[in-house]
């Protein structure tokens, strides 16, 4: 048996802590959080990445109640303990680099966004190669600044290069595949090219139709999350600015990707973006 301050039981409390933030249940989460937060910080010091695990987490629940500016500070510090404890080119440094470029974005900070969609991009790339479904996350989370500040041309070749990404890596049948389908052609629409919005929209829809009851894609708010599987976490993706779009909730939970391509991606955690904490023995 642990007792409630040792180390061990910071992992439970966080796990606890996302379940809460997914049940909008928020305030509880945030009291998980900081008890956990304190826990690690005391067993292992402020400055291991394990601490940044938390803040990350933290900042992703002001994301989810909408609170980003209080969620910014939370995100700066994930990135600062995780980059000094890695090094700037680490993946998981650029996972919280991407989540941070989330917050900013969610408040119009588009330049700064950007500068750090990319630097999170390039080393993603570097990592994992050029057709990692990493860089099409990024990639479509870059198409809609673009989009946001009228660079319609820049959009629709991100959204575009992020589509044939999908479709390599998940199979053209895939719900992800279909929110980039409906990014895309909510793009068109806007720039009054219909005729080739409708075949993307259709496509869009074949996903939601094909769910059992119960699991449906669903029209949410475009939002950008992380969630907890054996220590990983995945980057969420915004939608476009000019109608809610199609977000798969039931399908990323299920992690339910089949195609070779993207082995790594389905070993590395389902489509969210909480993160663990690792099992750390003592």
């Amino acid at each position: 048996m642990f007792g409630p301050e040792q180390l061990e039981v910071s992992i439970p409390l966080n796990n606890l802590a996302v379940s809460f933030k997914y049940l909008a249940r928020y305030s509880e989460a945030g009291q998980l959080y900081q008890r956990a937060l304190l826990i690690t910080e005391r067993a292992l010091g402020p400055d291991h990445p394990e601490v940044a695990t938390i803040f990350h987490n933290l900042g992703g629940l002001e994301h989810a109640a909408g609170n980003y500016a209080r969620g910014e500070p939370f995100a700066r510090l994930a990135v600062r303990i995780r980059r000094r404890a890695l090094g700037p080119n680490h993946p998981d440094v650029a996972a919280d680099v991407a989540a941070l470029a989330a917050i900013l974005d969610r408040q119009s900070k588009y330049e700064e966004a950007r500068r750090l969609y990319r630097r999170a991009l390039g080393i993603f790339e570097r990592v994992y190669g050029p057709e990692h479904y990493e860089i099409a996350v990024n990639l479509n989370n870059l198409a809609a600044i673009d989009q946001a500040q009228g660079r319609h041309e820049d959009a629709e070749r991100l959204y575009r290069r992020a589509l044939t990404i999908k479709e390599k890596c998940l199979g053209p049948d895939h719900p992800d595949v279909a929110f980039s389908l409906n990014n895309l052609a909510v793009l068109l629409k806007f720039r009054r090219r219909y005729l080739e919005a409708e075949p993307l929209y259709r496509r869009a829809d074949q996903p939601a139709r094909s769910q059992p009851p119960g699991r449906q894609l669903s029209i949410l708010p475009p939002r950008a999350e992380r969630i907890l599987v054996g220590g990983r976490r995945r980057r969420g993706e915004r939608g476009g600015v000019h109608q809610p779009l199609l977000r798969s909730e039931s399908a990323r939970a299920a992690g339910s990707w089949s195609h070779p391509l993207c082995e790594q991606a389905q070993n590395r955690g389902r489509r969210r973006t909480d993160r663990g904490l690792a099992v750390l023995a003592g």
